[in-house]
């Protein structure tokens, strides 16, 4: 829909104006009605183009909201012949399924969301609404329309929306004969989306707590502890998901006193490190991850060389994804802290079965000569080399001040993920080719709305990401997450926080507060320089603090 000019809204004016003199209306009435503010990238589109009956179809309503608003409403109308199903509602990123059921009338359906201002202080809302096609159709097409309404400080709200927008979704079926047979074209991938909920718990790293998962894909577990209890396992398997799932943990208190089991034939259990990797690199922000062939309510200890370890402090213990086991989450913070050479874990089980295996902390050197240890980078730098999060661009460069485009910056965050896997995902950006080494990468973040993409619908994976763009999908991957992370006081505040994007605003202060901003260089003094390319020491700095502020 087209913005309407000051020139049209003077022509307007005047004659209401005229109309209100002679005719005895209320002219304030009539101003008010009259409301020109507009939200940008208002649109409405559909995972189908065309449908036939019993399909399902997700309508996704997305809009960008300044502050200043009172409060906002988008209204979404489904005719006759669409059945409304189930809404989720992102806002900043975050994610809340809406539980108010839509208006029911001969017409159709309606639903209706509403934002106060301290939701639309969020910037970015998107709108997911399932809907069915049923055998009610009337003709070869179902028009959808979704309405805008905006609600000024001091004014009602309108009466007729501020904007206006429809998708057309063509009806092919045995009833219309004669309607051309056109391709099935998806918008959105066809995932389901897997939920956490820790009961009482913590997620002190693994998987997001709300994960979008390829029809017949595996969520990532999340690592889950909580004071004073057992973590027993998840009461919904989440290996092969083919609708939206919700997980809830299982947890016993932790007295002392574990349930019977049968007594053991042997002494000893065979154990493994995920991947094969039973090395650690000093600097590395990753955990040694060990699998334990026993269930996890026979679990007693740890001990690395005798030493017993302390639960929550040096390692995390979960189940793990196969059946019968359990994992041993080494934490980047205690495996700092190990001389360097071969060091002997040992996992200890009630009635004197065990598991054991050695690992190898290793030095970490640098080997860049771009890098001094003078340098404020230094410390990211090698964090994020010794974890392979983000290595040199050669044996001896690891090129600190070239800036990194959006495809690199999210295939980072992919391979901090455990790069899970996107078979069944569609891709929605028409400039992401199938092999590239960021492919996979931003087909998961897009998927869970770590990515939104640009207003022309493109990614732009070679395009310069910009310093509050960093922060913005940094901080939607750290709500999806779920993790619990503690609030610092700022020791910066902007001056040109004024500059930053709505989009961005939230992330930078959150981000700020915990810290990972702490080596940021400030350009020309005292300024976030929100516009400005990100380049490889600064990610690798930020990254380093973020990592440890999530609980690693």
């Amino acid at each position: 829909m087209k913005k309407v000019t000051c020139k049209t809204i003077s022509v307007l004016l005047v004659l209401m104006l005229f109309a209100a003199v002679f005719q005895g209306g209320n002219l304030v009435a009539a101003q008010s009605s009259l409301q020109s503010p507009t939200a940008e990238g208002f649109t409405l589109s559909a995972d189908k183009t065309t449908a036939s009956p019993n399909d399902s179809v997700i309508f996704s309503v997305s809009l960008n909201l300044a502050g200043g608003y009172r409060a906002a409403r988008v209204a979404i109308f489904l005719p006759t012949g669409l059945s409304y199903e189930k809404s989720t509602v992102y806002i900043g990123g975050a994610a809340s399924v809406v539980t108010t059921s839509p208006i029911t009338t001969g017409a159709g359906t309606s639903a209706v969301f509403n934002f106060a201002e301290a939701d639309i202080s969020a910037g970015q809302i998107q709108i997911y609404v399932t809907a069915n096609v049923g055998s009610d159709i009337r003709g070869n097409a179902l028009s959808v329309r979704a309405e805008l309404f905006l609600q000024q400080q001091n004014l009602p709200m309108p009466v007729a929306p501020n904007q206006q927008v429809s998708f057309t979704l063509q009806v092919m079926d045995a009833l219309h004969p004669t309607f051309p047979t056109l391709p099935e074209i998806p918008i959105t991938p066809q995932v389901a989306r897997v939920a956490f909920n820790f009961n009482g718990g913590v997620r002190v790293g693994g998987g997001a707590q709300v994960q979008a998962v390829p029809i017949g894909g595996s969520a990532v577990e999340p690592y889950v502890s909580r004071q004073g209890y057992v973590f027993l396992g998840w009461d919904t398997p989440f290996t092969y998901v083919t609708q939206n799932v919700n997980v809830n943990a299982l947890w016993t208190p932790d007295t002392g006193i574990y349930p019977p089991v049968v007594p053991p034939i042997h002494d000893f259990v065979e154990g493994y490190f995920i991947g094969g990797r039973n090395s650690f690199t000093q600097q590395s922000h990753m955990p040694l991850i060990f699998y334990a062939q026993n269930h996890i309510t026979n679990f007693v200890s740890v001990e690395i060389d005798g030493r017993v370890l302390l639960h929550g402090t040096n390692y995390m213990v979960t189940t793990a994804t196969e059946a019968n086991t359990t994992a041993i989450h080494l934490k980047a913070s205690y495996m700092n802290t190990l001389t360097t050479g071969v060091h002997t874990l040992r996992v200890n089980f009630r009635g004197d079965i065990y598991a054991y295996a050695d690992f190898t902390i290793r030095a970490y050197t640098n080997v860049f000569t771009d890098v001094a240890t003078t340098d404020w980078f230094y410390g990211g730098v090698g964090a994020m080399n010794a974890s392979e999060l983000l290595k040199g661009v050669s044996a001896t460069q690891f090129d600190p001040f070239s800036y990194m485009t959006r495809g690199m910056v999210v295939t980072l965050l992919y391979r901090f993920a455990g790069e899970p896997g996107v078979t069944g995902f569609y891709n929605p950006f028409p400039d992401i080719a199938a092999g590239q080494y960021y492919t996979n990468a931003v087909i998961w973040a897009a998927a869970n709305g770590i990515v939104l993409g640009h207003e022309n619908g493109r990614f732009a994976p070679s395009e310069m990401m910009t310093r509050e763009q960093f922060a913005a999908v940094l901080y939607r991957y750290q709500n999806a997450l779920g993790s619990q992370t503690m609030d610092i006081l700022m020791d910066h505040s902007y001056d040109d926080f004024g500059q930053i994007s709505m989009f961005a605003r939230s992330a930078v202060n959150k981000l700020n507060m915990q810290g990972v901003f702490r080596d940021w260089p400030y350009i020309y003094g005292n300024l976030f320089a929100p516009q400005n390319p990100v380049n490889r020491a600064e990610v690798a700095t930020v990254m380093r603090y973020w990592i440890e502020s999530v609980g690693w």
